[in-house]
């Protein structure tokens, strides 16, 4: 479903969101990677992309990069308890 509404609205920023998630947890992240990196292009500062992105780098053995990303997702958000809303809303 999510994969025809690419086809159909292939710039769709929410759909590829959707579709990277979709990939990051059956476990295809280079293609969640994919799908994603035009998302955080069209906007930098997007918590839930960054966030996803973070760990898509944690599981490819990124390290580096899922801290820097994190590191990021922790600027934006600005508290605790909103880094927390973020997670659990991952989940």
């Amino acid at each position: 479903l999510i994969r025809s509404a690419k086809i159909l609205n292939p710039g769709d920023k929410e759909t590829r969101y959707y579709l990277a998630k979709a990939f990051f947890h059956v476990g295809d992240w280079e293609t969640a990677q994919r799908q994603l990196t035009p998302v955080i292009e069209a906007n930098p500062r997007n918590d839930q992309a960054l966030y996803l992105m973070a760990r898509i780098y944690e599981k490819m053995g990124r390290r580096r990069e899922a801290e820097a990303v994190a590191e990021k997702v922790r600027e934006i958000v600005g508290d605790e308890k909103a880094l927390q809303r973020l997670i659990e809303d991952f989940e």
